[in-house]
């Protein structure tokens, strides 16, 4: 089975790779054909037995629907129903910038070009199931899910896990509600801050340089290896479908 996870950005493209490594015992395998087609596209495959993943970063929200048309164009010109993509996973941040309802729209607009009628309804948290016909005109069943990080609040994959770790650590939770407080107040002309965005970065990049000895810290891929995150019992609940895959 061939199976996609598309993310937004750099965090979340790194936090899945380990956690699908670390919790769903998926192996490191190769750069993906999609990247060595397409040198923008950030992409990498997993494999677990005869299962492939492909973990692929969108480069940015406003992306994130080109990314599914990709992957759905290519189990359209398919001729083997055994190479399509069968189940897509797409995670996004929870934010103001291409949330309510926005990224739902899109999604369900690419999808209806290649659904073989039915419903089509993008839902957070939920699956879709949908029927399309590859280039032979074999039926091929394709799943489809919508993952808004985090679920019941606005904001991105960084504050999720800054609240994961606080959930898990009161000391922990008390350096990142300082550092939280610290950011929002620090640049209040906004000269630097410019956009909700920089400071929901800045947040989590506060704690890591607290966390993280001078000597040790590198870039936020590295850091981010190094949480076993599989120990956040948060996170194991909201990735829980990625098991799925």
């Amino acid at each position: 089975m061939n199976s996609a996870i598309i993310t937004e950005g750099p965090t979340d493209y790194t936090f899945i790779q380990y956690y699908m490594r670390k919790v769903c015992a998926w192996d490191d395998y190769q750069e993906s054909a999609l990247r060595k087609a397409d040198k923008q596209i950030k992409a990498r495959e997993f494999k677990r037995n005869s299962d492939v993943l492909t973990i692929i970063s969108s480069g940015g929200c406003t992306r994130i629907a080109e990314r599914v048309n990709l992957l759905l164009k290519k189990n359209s010109n398919s001729s083997n129903s055994d190479e399509a993509f069968s189940k897509i996973v797409v995670i996004s941040d929870n934010d103001d910038e291409f949330a309510g309802g926005k990224i739902e729209v899109a999604i369900e607009q690419t999808v209806k070009k290649y659904a073989m009628g039915g419903p089509v309804k993008i839902e957070n948290r939920k699956w879709l199931t949908f029927q399309m016909h590859n280039s032979i005109f074999e039926e091929i069943s394709v799943e489809i899910l919508l993952l808004l990080i985090p679920f019941d609040e606005n904001g991105a994959i960084e504050t999720f896990l800054l609240d994961a770790i606080a959930e898990k650590d009161e000391y922990d939770k008390q350096i990142i509600k300082k550092g939280n407080d610290f950011v929002e107040t620090v640049d209040s002309e906004e000269k630097y801050l410019k956009h909700r965005r920089d400071k929901t970065k800045a947040k989590m990049d506060v704690y890591f340089s607290v966390r993280t000895p001078a000597e040790h810290f590198s870039e936020r891929q590295n850091i981010l290896k190094n949480i076993e995150w599989e120990k956040y019992e948060k996170i194991q609940k909201c990735f829980s479908e990625l098991g799925r895959l």
